[in-house]
C-alpha cells in the first residue's frame, strides 16, 4: 500500500504476526502431544479496498475485507491428529484470537 514497496506494510505486518504467532503455537502443542513437526508454513492473502485506507468511501471500510489462509505442515502424526492439532492451535493462538473474534481497544489521545 503506497510506498516504493522497499519492506513490508503495516498490513503485511499483521499477516505475519499472524503467521508468528500460529508457528509459535503450533510448536508448542505439538511438543504437548509429542508430535514431531518436520515443517510449517503459511500462505496468507486478504482483500483491502484502498479507497477505505484513503478515505475516498464511507461505504469501504479501511482494513481487510477477507483473510485466507493456508498451512502447509509435515509431521511425524497422522491427518486426523494434524487436523486436531490444527482445531487446538486455532482455538488457543493469540493473535488469531484477537483477529477473528471482536475485542475492544480503548484508544488515548494526548497532547504533548
Amino acid at each position: 500500500m503506497l510506498g516504493d514497496r522497499a519492506g513490508p506494510n503495516a498490513v503485511e505486518h499483521l499477516l505475519a504476526a499472524i503467521g508468528s504467532c500460529l508457528s509459535v503455537t503450533y510448536a508448542g502443542h505439538a511438543a504437548a502431544h509429542g508430535i514431531q513437526l518436520n515443517d510449517l508454513s503459511f500462505e496468507f492473502e486478504g482483500d483491502i479496498d484502498l479507497r477505505g485506507f484513503l478515505g475516498l468511501s464511507d461505504e469501504v471500510r479501511a482494513g481487510y475485507d477477507q483473510l485466507r489462509a493456508t498451512t502447509h505442515i509435515d509431521a511425524d502424526a497422522s491427518e486426523d491428529e494434524l487436523r486436531e492439532l490444527h482445531e487446538e492451535v486455532t482455538a488457543t493462538s493469540p493473535v488469531y484470537d484477537n483477529v477473528t473474534n471482536e475485542v475492544t481497544l480503548d484508544f488515548d489521545l494526548q497532547f504533548e
